[in-house]
């Protein structure tokens, strides 16, 4: 589950060196205004090697935000890095849904 409360960078998903995380479902439902970026990087929070992979998606009221099913890959992070949320202004709670291989 993503707990969705307002924070800088917090990792929600730990890499593990050699092998890539695949991200096979996103559901959040934002409260209005909430800003959401997912990123990728090493260390804590990812603060090493920081890359978006979504950008920063703003939310009006009554947005969701869904990717995927879960049947295939929506993101594919490389190879050692942790997958981290960034959520500002209100909050985006929801669940993810991934495999490391």
């Amino acid at each position: 589950s993503v707990a969705g409360t307002v924070a800088t960078a917090t990792k929600i998903v730990t890499g593990i060196t050699g092998k890539q995380i695949y991200v096979t479902a996103v559901a959040l439902i934002p409260v209005a205004t909430s800003v959401v970026t997912f990123t990728y990087g090493t260390g804590t929070n990812c603060g090493t090697g920081t890359t978006s992979i979504t950008g920063a998606m703003t939310f009006a009221a009554g947005q969701t935000l869904t990717y995927g099913i879960g049947n295939g890959a929506v993101f594919v992070l490389p190879q050692g890095n942790d997958l981290c949320i960034t959520i500002a202004t209100a909050a985006a709670p929801g669940t993810l849904a991934y495999s490391i291989f």
